[in-house]
């Protein structure tokens, strides 16, 4: 993969973080307190969806053969990861 797709992939996942932090905040600070807790079920949704998407960026899928296509996984998967450690 070429340096420049790489320093778009870490450049677009750092402003998808910047998004999605202020919204899972808000969405968090708005959950209703339950029995375990508030931030509780959160953790437990996100945590095995972080780690599975922390898997999959050292996976390249073989039908992404092409350089776009790898891109696109990255890109993808980066943005899935950022998001469920997010929470």
């Amino acid at each position: 993969m070429e340096p420049l797709f790489v320093s778009l992939i870490l450049f677009i996942n750092r402003a998808w973080d910047a998004l999605t932090d202020p919204l899972v905040g808000y969405l968090v600070s708005r959950s209703r307190r339950s029995p375990i807790g508030k931030l509780l079920h959160w953790s437990v949704l996100s945590m095995p969806l972080g780690v599975l998407s922390y898997a999959l960026l050292w996976f390249i899928p073989h039908t992404a053969a092409s350089s776009s296509a790898t891109v696109a996984w990255y890109l993808t998967v980066s943005c899935l990861f950022e998001t469920f450690m997010s929470v």
